[in-house]
């Protein structure tokens, strides 16, 4: 059994430590990996094979897809990458980013626009609950 100090240093630490995360990361990952692979073909492909390890697909393959309605899993996260793709490329040029910056733009701009929706969905909850707290 743990002494009491100790245990409370171990809560001290996974709190300052443990950051939850926001939306869905399997399927961002998919998306990412496909509008990648559409910048090096140039062109939109014809076929997308997603290659994924064990847990991409058991955390990608029954999650709705974030600005997608409900559809799920990894090809709906694939085709939305590479559909993207060019809409990314739109908004950082508009930017006017710069060559050294345009990757990782390009990928903050993915990240953002399909995780947006569930993240816009915790805050709500969040501003809910503390609504409700401050009620008593």
């Amino acid at each position: 059994m743990l002494e009491h100090t100790t245990y409370e240093t171990y809560l001290r630490i996974l709190r300052e430590e443990l950051v939850p995360a926001l939306g869905c990361t399997e399927p961002i990952a998919i998306a990412l990996a496909s509008a990648k692979a559409k910048e090096a073909l140039g062109a939109m492909p014809e076929k997308i094979t997603a290659a994924c390890s064990g847990n991409i697909v058991k955390n990608a393959k029954g999650v709705i897809v974030p600005t997608t309605g409900n559809m799920k899993g990894i090809g709906t996260s694939a085709v939305l990458g590479a559909v993207l793709y060019r809409i990314i490329i739109a908004a950082a040029l508009a930017a006017n980013v710069g060559a050294q910056n345009f990757k990782l733009v390009s990928a903050v701009i993915v990240a953002a626009a399909i995780s947006w929706p569930s993240v816009r969905e915790k805050l709500q909850l969040y501003r809910l609950r503390r609504e409700v707290q401050k009620r008593g």
